[in-house]
C-alpha cells in the first residue's frame, strides 16, 4: 500500500479533504494540534496501516525523511513555489527507492496562482542548468589547472656527482645533463 501526503493550505481545505477520506484512512494533522499528538499520528501514519496523511507544508513542509511515501498531492495552490518545492522533497531525497509522483489539483480561479507556479518551475528548471554547466566548467577548468606542470627549478647537478676529471663512472652525468636540456624532466 502507497502512503500519501495530501498537502492543502486553509483550514477549509483540510475540513473538506476530511469529509472526503474515509474515517479510518487518514491522520490528519492541524497547526493547533498538540505536540504529543502530532507526533503520534504522524507516527502511525509513517509506521502503521494508515495510507493517507493530510496536513499543510507550513507544519511538516521542511525538514523531514519520509522516503518511504511516493505518492503526493496539492489540493489547492500557493504562490510560494518553494514551500511546494519543499514539500515534495519530503518524499523526493536521498535514500528513495521508487518514483514520486506529485499531483497538483486547482480550481479554474487558480489560473493565475497555477501560471505563476509554472513561472517559478521554468526559472528554477533555467537556474539549476545553469548552476550545472557553471560547477561543470569550474571543475574542468581545476583539473586542467591542476594537470599543467610548471617547473620554475632548473635542475642543477651538484659538483659531488662529478669526478675528477668532470666525467662520471656510471654515466648519470649525461642523464642529468640530458634532462636538463630538455627542461627538467627525466
Amino acid at each position: 500500500m502507497d502512503k500519501w501526503i495530501v498537502w492543502c493550505n486553509t483550514d477549509y481545505e483540510q475540513d473538506a479533504l476530511e469529509k472526503a477520506f474515509p474515517q479510518d484512512s487518514f491522520v490528519s494533522i492541524r497547526g493547533n494540534t498538540a505536540p504529543p499528538i502530532k507526533i503520534a499520528r504522524e507516527q502511525r501514519w509513517r509506521e502503521g496501516d494508515i495510507p493517507v496523511l493530510i496536513t499543510k507544508p507550513s507544519i511538516f513542509g521542511w525538514g523531514l525523511n519520509w522516503q518511504h511515501c511516493c505518492r503526493v498531492a496539492f489540493v489547492g495552490m500557493s504562490y510560494s513555489f518553494e514551500s511546494t518545492f519543499q514539500a515534495i522533497r519530503r518524499c523526493w531525497r536521498f535514500g528513495q527507492t521508487r518514483e514520486v509522483y506529485a499531483h497538483l489539483v486547482c480550481a479554474e480561479t487558480e489560473g493565475k496562482v497555477l501560471e505563476s507556479f509554472r513561472r517559478k518551475q521554468r526559472q528554477f528548471d533555467e537556474l539549476h542548468s545553469e548552476m550545472n554547466a557553471a560547477m561543470r566548467q569550474e571543475q574542468l577548468m581545476a583539473r586542467y589547472k591542476a594537470a599543467q606542470y610548471q617547473h620554475e627549478l632548473e635542475i642543477v647537478i651538484p659538483d659531488w656527482l662529478h669526478t675528477q676529471d668532470g666525467k662520471d663512472d656510471c654515466g648519470m652525468i649525461a642523464c642529468y645533463d640530458e634532462a636538463a636540456r630538455r627542461g627538467g624532466i627525466l
